[in-house]
């Protein structure tokens, strides 16, 4: 692990360009002039007893990112290494745990960082997740505030090409919620008002298969009750375990929002 993630951080050798509008020998201040502030690798999920569900998020995010990382986090905070002179930078995590029991401070900073600093992957899985019952991720209502929380900060003065990015944010952190629902409360009524807010902040998002996912997995809920809803979900596990063996790359790649 340490070896692939340290090698992002080696001095890249770049041609000097002369970008429009510069003149040349005058430093670019953007995040491509810099070193590289962040590296993380692709993670998986595993179980209780440490097997794989067959969920995975494979980046191949890099550079420039803010714009990908505004809208979707691919980083699991035991596959990411960051410089100490960029935590001098930018500043440490926030703090908001007496507001958000459940927070999501681990995003807000890889976009803190990746709008000052270049970002590298590794786009392989180097980092395990670990689900089971003691998660402290479960709590819907804490995680729904810390969302908008989030989605606050980072937009806070931002110029309106990238404001216009924050319906695309918000639509996918109601995914998640919307999955949080019923994973964590076995809510399909919440579930679906998630569902129904995501498509009305950004149309396009019923092409994504899992905005109909979720949406069978409410109704399953509703119409045969948590017995029916654990064995989808159980199925689901299974067919997604002998996926993730196949050589079928595009399904692992910045995967699912299902947790």
């Amino acid at each position: 692990f340490l070896s692939e993630m340290v090698a992002c951080f080696a001095p890249r050798q770049q041609q000097p360009q002369q970008q429009p509008g510069v003149s040349p020998g005058r430093p670019d201040s953007g995040p491509a002039s810099r070193p590289v502030g962040l590296a993380y690798s692709g993670w998986d999920v595993i179980d209780a007893e440490g097997r794989p569900n067959g969920r995975a998020t494979v980046s191949t995010w890099s550079g420039d990112v803010w714009a990908q990382f505004v809208t979707r986090n691919p980083v699991a905070c035991s596959g990411a290494v960051v410089r100490r002179s960029v935590f001098d930078d930018v500043g440490d995590f926030a703090v908001n745990r007496d507001r958000f029991p459940i927070d999501v401070e681990d995003w807000e900073m890889w976009v803190r960082i990746s709008s000052s600093y270049p970002v590298a992957v590794v786009e392989k899985v180097l980092a395990h997740h670990r689900r089971h019952d003691s998660n402290s991720s479960s709590n819907p209502e804490s995680l729904h505030a810390a969302y908008d929380h989030f989605l606050d900060t980072v937009f806070e003065g931002q110029p309106p090409e990238r404001q216009g990015l924050r319906p695309l944010a918000t639509a996918r952190a109601e995914i998640v919620l919307g999955w949080h629902s019923l994973a964590d409360l076995r809510d399909a009524d919440r579930a679906l008002a998630y569902r129904r807010s995501a498509a009305r902040h950004v149309p396009d998002v019923r092409r994504s298969p899992d905005w109909w996912r979720l949406g069978a997995a409410a109704m399953a809920l509703k119409v045969v009750g948590d017995r029916g809803f654990r064995a989808v979900r159980g199925a689901n596990k299974s067919a997604r375990r002998v996926l993730s063996k196949l050589p079928l790359d595009k399904l692992r790649r910045e995967g699912t929002f299902t947790p």
